[in-house]
């Protein structure tokens, strides 16, 4: 017989499923999310680069030099003005008679965007991640499958969120709202 190490302290903190991936532009007050659809693979990872100033007579300090969030993903419903509007102004869309054109290149300024990852539980309660300001960080890559194989094409994506200094310090890189498992549990209405 197993002989368990521990046991599940809280179940709703177990996250089950992926999560929706939505943009909005960044310098908006009251930004406008818009759903990007099927992604698959979806990663949040948090970077922090450490400095160590290391004086001769007393221990090191070690002090954060640099915090960034990498936002990745396959996204599976590629349209060039969805793919226009993640990169932040740095291509050109055109639409006519059932048409889109995608013309990029040239251009230097490359605009930031705001990123919400947010995953639904089975009870409609959310965990949502927002990063304020990005970028997207990752060229344009399509690869495309033998005619014979059902698997779907996806372009990877890869935003790094950057400090926006409009913010209070503590508070510039990323909001997490965790609604399915809170610490303080909201208090039913009586």
């Amino acid at each position: 017989m197993a002989k368990f190490q521990t046991e599940i302290k809280n179940e709703d903190a177990i996250r089950l499923g992926s999560c929706k991936v939505e943009i909005a532009p960044y310098d908006e007050t009251t930004p406008v999310y818009v759903e990007l659809g099927a992604a698959r693979n979806v990663k949040l990872a948090e970077q922090i680069e450490i400095a160590t100033i290391a004086p001769d007579n007393t221990p090191p300090i070690r002090k954060v030099k640099a915090q960034t969030v990498v936002v990745s993903c396959e996204w599976m419903e590629p349209t060039l003005t969805g793919l226009a509007a993640l990169r932040g102004a740095l291509d050109t869309v055109t639409s006519a008679a059932g048409e889109d054109t995608f013309k990029t290149g040239g251009k230097t300024d490359i605009g930031y965007v705001s990123v919400r990852l947010t995953n639904t539980n089975a009870a409609g309660k959310t965990y949502q991640v927002t990063i304020y300001k990005a970028q997207i960080t990752k060229g344009l890559e399509q690869a495309f499958s033998p005619d014979a194989d059902l698997a779907a094409a996806a372009i990877p994506l890869e935003f790094t969120g950057v400090e926006d200094t409009t913010k209070p310090a503590g508070e510039q890189l990323f909001e997490i709202v965790d609604m399915q498992a809170p610490k303080t549990p909201k208090t039913p209405a009586t």
